[in-house]
C-alpha cells in the first residue's frame, strides 16, 4: 500500500475517533453528572405520571449538592415568623414581607396562613427570593422554617437529611408524597408528643407554637360587626353575650359604641368625638385613653394590642401589650354563648379585663384574666382618679 494512502487513512480515522470521543465527552457531561428533574430511587414500572402542559414538575430539592455548614447554620436566621410581632418589624423588614403576601395576621400565626409558605425554595421567583434575604432566609431556611417541605419530595427529604425526622413522626412515603392520612403525631399537643416526636419536628422546623397552630387568618378588623347588632343607650350587645359587657378582638367599636358593665354604671369605648374613653356614669368621671377624631374606630388586635383606627381603617395608635398573647379558639364557652381568646371584658367594678390564655397554642395553656392598667405602658398617672 502506497505510503500516501497509509497517512490519509490514519489522518482520517484519527479524526474521526476524536470527533466520536467529544461527542462522548460532552453526552456524558450534559446526561451524566445533571440529576434528572423527577428521581425515584424505586422502579419507575407501571407508575403513570401525569403533567399538565406548562406546569412545571417539582424539581429535584438538592440533587447532589449538599448544604454547608454556614448554610445549615443559617437556618436559623429564617426564624422570625411568629417570634418577632409584626409591629416590632423595622420599616424595611416589614417591607419585605408585606411583597412575600404577609400581613399581619399571617405573619404573628404561622405557619401556611400565607400562601407563599406552601412554595419550596425553588418555586419562589427571584424578587421573591431576594425579599426572603432581607427577611435573613436562604433556601435551607426558607424550606425549613417557613415552607416545612411541603410540596417536596419524600426522596429528595433522604437527600436533605430529614427524611428519619419525618419517619420519627410517623409519616411513610405514601402520606408523605400523597399527602393523605396524617399519622397520629400530628393529632397530639406539643406537650404529648414524645422526645423523639419533638426532636422530629424541631427537625422540619416546628416549634410548640407552630406545631399547635389553630388560628385561621380568614378575616380582618371587622368594621361593620357592630351595625347590625342591637344596642341599649350605645352599649353594644353581642349576639354571642347579649350582654353587652364584652368584646372580642378583631370586632371594632365605632363613635358612639361600648361596652358597658351589667349595672349600667360604667362604659368603655369610644365616644361621639372618636376617642377611646373609660367613663363612670355615676360619677361623671372620664380617663380619655386616647383623644381621637371623628370618625375614629377601635378594635382589640388578635395578640392583645389596643388599636385605634382613622376614618379610613388605618391605625394611627397602638398600644402593644406586655404579655405574650396568643389566639385561642372558644376559651370561654357557654350553652348560650362563647368567645375566643383574647377578647375585653368590663366588670360591674369598673375594671377592664384582658381575658386570655398563657398558652395559646397548647392544651396546657391556663385562662388568664388581668386588668388592663396592668398588662399595657400607660402614661404615668393616666388612670389616677383624684
Amino acid at each position: 500500500v502506497p505510503t500516501s494512502r497509509i497517512i490519509v487513512i490514519s489522518f482520517f480515522f484519527g479524526i474521526t475517533g476524536s470527533i466520536v470521543l467529544l461527542s462522548l465527552l460532552l453526552f456524558f457531561r450534559e446526561n451524566g453528572s445533571t440529576p434528572s428533574k423527577i428521581t425515584n430511587s424505586e422502579s419507575t414500572e407501571n407508575v403513570e405520571i401525569n403533567v399538565k402542559p406548562n406546569t412545571p414538575t417539582l424539581p429535584s430539592f438538592m440533587g447532589t449538592l449538599q448544604p454547608t455548614s454556614a448554610e445549615l447554620s443559617a437556618a436559623s436566621s429564617c426564624d422570625l415568623l411568629g417570634k418577632k410581632k409584626w409591629t416590632d418589624l423595622s420599616l424595611s423588614l416589614k417591607s419585605a414581607a408585606i411583597s412575600l403576601g404577609y400581613d399581619e395576621c399571617s405573619w404573628d400565626f404561622p405557619p401556611y396562613n400565607n400562601k407563599i409558605e406552601y412554595q419550596p425554595w425553588s418555586y419562589l421567583k427571584l424578587s421573591q427570593q431576594e425579599n426572603a434575604k432581607i427577611l435573613g432566609c436562604n433556601e435551607y431556611s426558607w424550606n425549613i422554617n417557613a415552607n416545612h417541605f411541603y410540596g417536596i419530595s419524600w426522596d429528595d427529604l433522604a437527600e436533605y437529611g430529614v427524611k428519619e425526622c419525618a419517619e420519627n413522626l410517623g409519616y411513610s412515603q405514601i402520606s408523605w408524597d400523597n399527602n393523605s392520612t396524617d399519622p397520629e403525631s400530628t393529632e397530639k399537643w406539643w406537650k404529648d408528643l414524645s422526645e423523639v416526636e419533638k426532636g422530629a419536628a424541631k427537625c422540619i422546623g416546628y416549634g410548640k407554637k407552630t406545631w399547635n397552630t389553630a388560628y385561621v387568618c380568614d378575616h380582618k378588623i371587622n368594621f361593620e360587626f357592630t351595625q347590625i347588632l342591637e344596642s341599649v343607650d350605645s352599649c353594644v350587645m353581642t349576639p354571642s353575650d347579649g350582654r353587652g359587657d364584652r368584646v372580642g378582638h378583631a370586632i371594632a367599636l365605632l363613635p358612639g359604641e361600648f361596652i358597658c358593665s351589667r349595672n349600667g354604671r360604667y362604659r368603655f369605648g369610644m365616644d361621639k368625638f372618636g376617642s377611646l374613653v373609660w367613663k363612670d356614669e355615676e360619677t361623671n368621671k372620664e380617663i380619655i385613653l386616647f383623644e381621637g377624631q371623628n370618625e375614629y374606630s377601635f378594635a382589640l388586635s388578635m395578640n392583645a394590642d389596643l388599636v385605634v383606627y382613622d376614618e379610613k381603617r388605618q391605625p394611627v395608635w397602638n398600644l402593644p401589650c406586655i404579655y405574650e398573647v396568643h389566639f385561642g379558639a372558644e376559651c370561654l364557652v357557654n350553652p348560650m354563648f362563647y368567645y375566643d381568646c383574647p377578647y375585653l371584658h368590663l366588670h360591674a367594678d369598673g375594671v377592664v379585663a384582658l381575658n386570655y390564655l398563657e398558652n395559646g397554642y397548647d392544651d396546657d395553656s391556663f385562662w388568664g384574666e388581668v386588668n388592663i392598667k396592668k398588662v399595657y405602658e400607660w402614661e404615668d398617672g393616666l388612670w389616677d382618679l383624684g
